[in-house]
């Protein structure tokens, strides 16, 4: 932003120049006149309102570039500062989509992972049916083969030394059991 007082600040210094005797005056006091202004032609004539306005709008115009130059110098500072937060934001946004992405990642291993653990707990108890299937199976053959043990036990027992009573008990067993094997091998 432009700052107007500094220029009229700066006309008014002009209009107050101490080299100037009186207004409209051309001549000025030279006791006044400090060191250094002079030029090189020893006591130089002070200059006039024209040269002094002329003067004091090249001043006001400096300070007005000045001015200008330094508010745009500051705004393309700005500019550069915003550019790089936008570029940091950017990044930071890239970094987030990442750290996103490889938390869906990490979500989906875990789900596969759950999903196996689920899968092998399901064969893990169709192994333990399985297992517990042929272990009745097991002890349903030992106990068929006992009974056919008892049986042909049965079977072979000599009756002709029994009394009476028993040797018609094992003789009917013996008839029974000779139904049972046949029947077995009629439905094979």
């Amino acid at each position: 932003m432009i700052n107007i007082n500094k220029v009229f600040d700066l006309g008014r210094a002009v209009a107050t120049d101490p080299t100037q005797t009186g207004p409209g005056s051309k001549r000025s006091n030279l006791d006044n006149v400090e060191e250094g202004e002079e030029g090189e032609g020893g006591n130089e004539r002070p200059e006039g309102r024209q040269a002094a306005k002329r003067k004091s709008r090249q001043n006001a115009n400096n300070i007005v570039v000045e001015m200008v130059t330094t508010h745009f110098k500051e705004d393309r500072a700005t500019k550069n500062d915003s550019k790089e937060v936008l570029k940091g934001l950017v990044t930071t946004l890239g970094d987030k989509v990442s750290v996103a992405k490889e938390a869906v990642r990490a979500k989906d291993d875990h789900e596969k992972k759950k999903t196996n653990v689920a899968m092998m707990k399901a064969d893990a108890i169709k192994t333990i049916a399985n297992a517990a299937k042929m272990k009745a199976e097991l002890k349903l053959r030992k106990q068929a083969v006992k009974e056919a043990r008892y049986e042909d036990s049965v079977i072979t027992i000599d009756t002709s030394m029994m009394s009476p009573v028993d040797a018609v008990f094992y003789e009917e067993k013996k008839a029974a059991i000779r139904l049972k094997r046949l029947e077995r091998l009629s439905t094979k």
